[in-house]
């Protein structure tokens, strides 16, 4: 399993203040929710770093590479339905931007088959795609069904909030476990807190 945690601008700045000090942030007047990636090793706190922008901008995306700083870029729907073209065109066009893999979200949570067609379509749009698909009974029984008709699919588990669903995120099979950050972080594990937890399972499975 390519074990990956997710954390947007919010909780980004304050996780690195606390765990790789010095460092200095940067930002930019329309630029939002930067994830991050990381794994860590018990001799270091960070032994990858990977930065994503959120964006379905080709402009956005190619200022930011021109930085040299991002891997690649995710997106939703909502993104892509904002580009204001065919999905297909507006999907190329991330993709000829991005500098690395583009992380995209299926439509829907609760039927099953749905969610495995979508993931189908994406996966064979461009194998530098990782589809997400959300932390839901619908979402964890998909991935195990597309991984086990299709080792080679790129899976994401998205929207996951506590130390229990990533476990469940891990038996199922997907590739990437997608911290979720937003207004859960008042009812769930806040994302910091549980990756080392969820780090140390990964590492014994």
């Amino acid at each position: 399993m390519r074990r990956v945690n997710f954390f947007s601008a919010r909780n980004f700045i304050g996780f690195l203040r606390r765990s790789v000090k010095p460092i200095g942030s940067a930002s930019a007047t329309g630029w939002a929710n930067w994830l991050m990636t990381f794994s860590k090793t018990k001799k270091r706190i960070l032994k990858v770093m990977q930065l994503f922008l959120d964006s379905s901008d080709p402009k956005e995306i190619l200022t930011a590479r021109e930085w040299g700083v991002i891997d690649g870029v995710t997106t939703n729907p909502s993104l892509i339905a904002r580009a204001g073209t065919a999905m297909e065109a507006a999907l190329r066009a991330v993709l000829d931007a991005s500098p690395g893999p583009v992380f995209c979200q299926v439509i829907g949570w609760k039927e099953v088959e749905p969610l495995k067609a979508q993931a189908r379509w994406l996966s064979a749009f461009s194998n530098r795609i990782i589809v997400k698909i959300p932390m839901s009974v619908a979402g964890i029984t998909a991935v195990r069904q597309l991984k086990q008709e299709n080792p080679k699919i790129k899976l994401a588990v998205t929207a996951v909030s506590t130390v229990a669903q990533a476990f469940l995120v891990a038996k199922a099979g997907a590739d990437v476990v997608a911290l979720f950050n937003g207004p859960l972080d008042l009812e769930q594990d806040e994302p910091v807190q549980i990756v080392a937890p969820i780090r140390a399972i990964y590492d014994r499975s």
